[in-house]
């Protein structure tokens, strides 16, 4: 462990930043909110799917290793509305577990309610929509998070559009975990169903808001010349990551094709090593005066790289030296 101390310094520079750390946050599956297909269960006004219950799941490689409070969601709106919700809720729990049940209540041991709202109109916009917590949730930075919704949707109130949110169209991901819930109109009590009734066959586009977290994004182009649904990740795109951390502070990059089964704590640095090494640097530098800093490159285009899952992790100096959470590009045929 000497050899790897030595080796941040190397790369980082023996003096870190210090500055104030303010919101970061994680984008799950990816740092994007363009995706040509919506789906109106999770919080959209929709007269079959007024009513839902959902859960969702975030592994705990992606997940920033240095802990943290959860402050807000976003999601990424397709269409426009205002929504007058009955109600609205979520909540946060802990998991040691490696996936949902349909079964909700096996997925939760001690959730939080963290927001909740009712009889509100709420109005949705195209594009990135934040949701701020009312009560912050803390992450232990070591376990898998469940994301529960509520949602019911006041039909007699006359809803005004649908306010779907974006969801991930492909490549589909093998590697996570898909969101299960149960749905039905106005008045079915989904809101409180015990079962799901839908495992869903990809995932939905959200950003979890941390406040003093170390984080990593990936975002991805993708050439939808034909066909709006084109892969992200596929070969000939470019891919971007950014770090997002306290201002100022150095920082590193790593690439591997694989990762560790699970985390690794190392005594003196914060988070957990997910990649088998950090022999791959490929970004370094200084996070800017906001606390990012970006690093793009292109995917070649090589038919033999599709199937490829692209690993990366960073690493900053501030004051502590801290592991982000993993991001990774499965790379797909154009």
């Amino acid at each position: 462990m000497h050899r790897l101390a030595a080796l941040s310094l190397a790369i980082l520079g023996a003096t870190g930043s210090a500055s104030a750390q303010g919101l970061t946050y994680i984008a799950d599956p990816i740092d994007n909110g363009t995706s040509s297909t919506g789906n109106v269960i999770p919080l959209a006004a929709s007269s079959s799917f007024d009513e839902s219950r959902c859960h969702y799941f975030f592994p705990a490689q992606f997940l920033p290793g240095t802990g943290g409070a959860i402050v807000g969601i976003e999601f990424s709106i397709q269409s426009a509305a205002a929504i007058p919700y009955q109600l609205l809720e979520f909540s946060l729990d802990h998991s040691t577990g490696t996936g949902l049940s349909t079964t909700f209540a096996s997925n939760l041991t001690s959730p939080q309610l963290v927001y909740s709202i009712a009889n509100q109109t709420e109005v949705r916009t195209n594009g990135w929509n934040r949701i701020d917590f009312q009560t912050p949730f803390f992450y232990d930075g070591t376990s898998s998070l469940v994301l529960e919704s509520r949602k019911i949707v006041d039909r007699p109130a006359t809803p005004t559009g649908t306010g779907a949110t974006r969801v991930l169209v492909w490549p589909r991901r093998t590697d996570t975990v898909p969101p299960v819930w149960a749905y039905g109109v106005f008045g079915s009590g989904a809101s409180s169903a015990a079962v799901a009734t839908t495992t869903y066959n990809t995932e939905v586009i959200t950003r979890l808001i941390f406040r003093g977290a170390t984080t990593l994004t990936i975002d991805s182009t993708r050439n939808v010349t034909g066909n709006a649904s084109r892969a992200f990740y596929h070969i000939g795109a470019t891919v971007t990551l950014t770090t997002q951390g306290a201002p100022n502070a150095p920082m590193g990059t790593f690439f591997e094709t694989s990762i560790l089964p699970a985390g690794i704590s190392i005594p003196g640095f914060g988070g957990e090593l997910w990649l088998p090494t950090l022999s791959y640097l490929i970004d370094s530098g200084a996070l800017d005066a906001s606390g990012l800093k970006s690093f793009s490159a292109n995917i070649p285009s090589d038919p033999t790289l599709v199937g490829l899952q692209a690993n990366f992790q960073s690493l900053v100096l501030s004051s502590s030296v801290d592991f982000t959470n993993v991001v990774l590009a499965p790379v797909a045929a154009f």
